[in-house]
């Protein structure tokens, strides 16, 4: 003879405690799906940064290399007009000198370019490597100023609910609240619904047995009386922890704020300076076109061809990390608005939108939606 005795167990949740529960976890889910797009918008501006710098050094490298390929000839000019005699030894030596110089430089651009290489690899996923260079990579305009991607006037700050930071801080916040109605919960009975084959519990019977509707406590009554004091320092705890996330969502906010900020000046300030910069470099190459071509019928000294090599050398060095600042700024302006300034759908364009001539936003977006993927 065979028998068989089943059991339910079913919990009332007259106080939310499960409702505050499944709430808290919702928001804690939320919370690890923004912090993974925090992530990913740090890994896009990571590889930005690190394309930007590596096309910087190769532009660089160009640079010097030009130099050099100009010292060797004015060297080999300087050795001819001593052969002649029409100038001391202390040229050519001096010519020599300038020419190692710019020669010396190369090996360390090298090296950092090895170095950004690698660091640009790892960031694709990929063993430390070279990497190929086409056209389409290289800087189209080479020292001369480029049309920087401008923000438009009146960026609306509700651009920066798409942080990621900033939602997942409010989810933290979400679920500290929640929290607390978990806690308030946990201070009243919670009624159980347990019988064997189905039948109803005296417990669910006598909840609110008479007219008075008194609470009977009876087996299926679990009323919190054994840790009262338990209970009440868990919800002290729950509400501390509410403020905690309150605060912290909103030292968050003044983050966000701070950072737009300092990137929106870094940019403005940049491209100011890059202008500047650019400024110099035309009339460095002024000079050193003038001073070359006076050294060469005799009518300026040997030291002034070489203060004005020396100086467009340097003048074009820092126009080139100038635009490399000018771009790392629109990197930081990206991450801290949250993925960009554009507020139109995908495939619309707005008819007053600056163009990006250097690439940054398309290349951004590309490199969002490699890391979706």
């Amino acid at each position: 003879m065979f028998s068989a005795d089943g059991s339910l167990s079913y919990e009332l949740d007259f106080w939310g405690k499960y409702r505050r529960a499944t709430e808290s976890a919702r928001a804690g889910l939320l919370t690890s799906a923004y912090a993974k797009q925090d992530v990913m918008a740090g890994l896009v501006s990571g590889v930005a940064t690190a394309y930007f710098t590596l096309l910087t050094l190769d532009e660089q490298l160009a640079i010097t290399q030009r130099t050099v390929g100009t010292r060797q000839k004015f060297v080999d000019l300087t050795q001819a007009q001593h052969e002649r005699g029409t100038v001391s030894g202390l040229d050519v030596a001096t010519a020599q000198a300038q020419l190692a110089i710019a020669q010396a430089t190369i090996p360390d651009l090298q090296r950092q370019i090895g170095i950004a290489e690698d660091q640009l690899s790892v960031l694709l996923g990929r063993n430390p490597d070279q990497i190929l260079r086409t056209e389409s990579s290289q800087l189209t305009r080479v020292l001369e100023p480029a049309i920087s991607p401008v923000p438009p006037a009146g960026l609306p700050s509700s651009l920066l609910e798409r942080r990621p930071d900033l939602r997942a801080a409010e989810q933290n916040l979400v679920a500290a609240n929640a929290n607390v109605g978990v806690a308030k919960a946990n201070l009243f009975p919670s009624i159980t619904l347990t019988a064997a084959g189905g039948s109803e519990s005296s417990a669910l019977s006598d909840l609110f047995r008479g007219s008075t509707r008194t609470w009977s406590v009876g087996a299926g009554l679990l009323q919190p009386l054994l840790s009262p004091q338990r209970n009440l320092y868990q919800l002290e705890l729950a509400d501390a922890q509410k403020r905690q996330a309150l605060l912290q969502y909103q030292q968050s906010i003044q983050t966000a704020f701070r950072e737009v900020s300092d990137a929106l000046i870094a940019r403005q300030k940049y491209a100011e300076f890059q202008v500047a910069q650019q400024a110099q470099v035309d009339a460095q190459r002024k000079a050193n076109t003038i001073a070359l071509a006076r050294y060469r019928v005799g009518s300026a000294s040997y030291f002034d061809v070489i203060n004005a090599d020396r100086d467009l050398f340097t003048a074009e060095l820092s126009l080139s990390a100038a635009h490399l600042n000018t771009l790392l700024s629109l990197v930081q302006l990206y991450r801290a608005v949250g993925g960009g300034w554009q507020t139109e759908q995908s495939g619309q364009s707005a008819p007053d939108r600056t163009p990006d001539t250097t690439g940054v936003t398309p290349l951004l977006r590309r490199l969002e939606e490699s890391a979706r993927d």
